[in-house]
């Protein structure tokens, strides 16, 4: 009997399949019946609800904070201006509310025989301070407005004793109001400021209606993601990501030096992370042109406009193998997808611009490393940089020193 055509089709379409592509369809199948066990696994509750270990990615971010106790520079401050008539009590409750719907929210970190932990407070009353800038003229209010959200957002936490996240709350004038919200990225993402917002305006609505929450129930924790996660990326796992990444980064990437009009300090301080930053918006018909391009070149438009950039990085410093951060979500599972904590992770796309190719050369190269990179995401950038240990330096960020995001 001779092979079935379709599965001869099926083997040839596997054998031309990239090997970041084939990499990217294993983690797929391996998710699907390998390491996850099965298509329906899910993150289970924990049994015990004391102390948690901190997940992957807090890991690093703790470090930083015992380096750095007093820095700012890992927290995210956001503004949410309302206008019209508020009700301030259905808002705290509504603060109040998801403060208690998230764990992570009420979460401090603590040694526990000498190893940091998640500790879960029970019960956190948030505070919700009223400061009236309505007697002030136009002019001064917006400016002391703005003086109190850089002051806040530059107040620092303290991880052992919390809460992580502070809430005030500015009157402007009597239908015009400011809700600052800062918590520090120990315990959240940008992802997360999404699912605050969402909840904060559909909790306030109901509550100022004199409704119940509207929110089901949430499948998991963030620390039942961080134990579950630490059990699945361990063993074959953790060493077939870190052999990958190895490999990416067999010989030490040059640093990409970049023209400045000022020498680059000898050291990051504090004032180095005050850059500014310029707008530069597509027009729909070369975005249309774009989007076009990417469909018959099978490439996302984030490929496109990443090698677009390293295109721009290579002209300015006439480097040819450019590595480039970029963020991903990191939320693998759907349990994780409605929860407020710390997932994201950064990876490190290394190019080689080599060899004067095409853009579509290039492209191709690109979307090999982006899809390489995706089926090995949960590697965090911070154990990769103490895996390879490269020379470090107080002057740039070791392994890559531009993002696109």
């Amino acid at each position: 009997m001779g092979v079935p055509a379709k599965q001869t089709d099926l083997k040839q379409q596997l054998a031309a399949l990239s090997p970041a592509k084939r990499a990217l369809l294993e983690l797929k199948l391996m998710k699907r019946n390998g390491s996850r066990k099965a298509a329906e696994e899910t993150i289970p509750r924990r049994t015990e609800r004391g102390p948690a270990p901190l997940s992957q990615n807090q890991q690093g971010l703790w470090v930083l904070s015992q380096l750095m106790p007093d820095s700012f520079l890992y927290q995210i401050p956001k503004a949410l201006r309302l206008t019209g008539n508020l009700n301030i009590e259905a808002l705290r409750r509504t603060l109040e509310a998801i403060v208690e719907r998230h764990e992570s929210l009420r979460t401090i970190f603590k040694k526990v025989d000498g190893v940091p932990m998640q500790v879960t407070v029970d019960h956190a009353r948030l505070e919700l301070p009223l400061i009236d800038l309505s007697a002030m003229p136009e002019p001064e209010r917006e400016e002391e407005a703005r003086r109190i959200l850089a002051l806040e957002g530059r107040r620092p936490f303290n991880l052992s004793e919390g809460p992580l996240i502070r809430c005030h709350l500015l009157r402007l004038a009597e239908s015009e109001h400011i809700v600052l919200v800062t918590t520090h990225h120990i315990v959240t993402d940008g992802w997360s400021m999404g699912i605050f917002h969402r909840e904060l305006m559909e909790l306030y609505e109901a509550f100022a209606a004199g409704r119940p929450s509207p929110l089901p129930e949430l499948p998991i924790q963030y620390a039942d993601y961080a134990v579950y996660h630490r059990q699945w990326f361990s063993g074959e796992v953790y060493e077939s990501q870190l052999a990958y990444w190895k490999k990416q980064f067999a010989t030490p990437p040059p640093v990409l030096e970049l023209p400045t009009d000022h020498p680059r300090s000898n050291f990051q301080a504090y004032r180095a992370y005050r850059g500014i930053q310029q707008t530069l918006t597509l027009s729909p018909e070369l975005t249309r042109q774009i989007n076009d391009f990417c469909r018959k070149e099978e490439a996302t438009p984030f490929m496109a406009l990443l090698a677009a950039f390293k295109v721009l990085l290579h002209r300015y410093t006439g480097e040819e193998d450019i590595v480039v951060g970029s963020p991903i979500a990191g939320r693998c599972m759907p349990e994780t997808e409605p929860l407020i904590g710390l997932f994201i992770n950064v990876l490190a796309l290394r190019d080689d611009l080599s060899g004067d190719p095409t853009f579509r050369e290039l492209l191709a190269r690109v979307k090999d490393t982006a899809l390489g990179a995706y089926a090995h995401q949960d590697l965090p950038f911070e154990t990769l940089v103490r895996e390879l240990q490269p020379d470090r330096a107080l002057t740039h960020n070791p392994i890559f020193q531009a993002m696109f995001v």
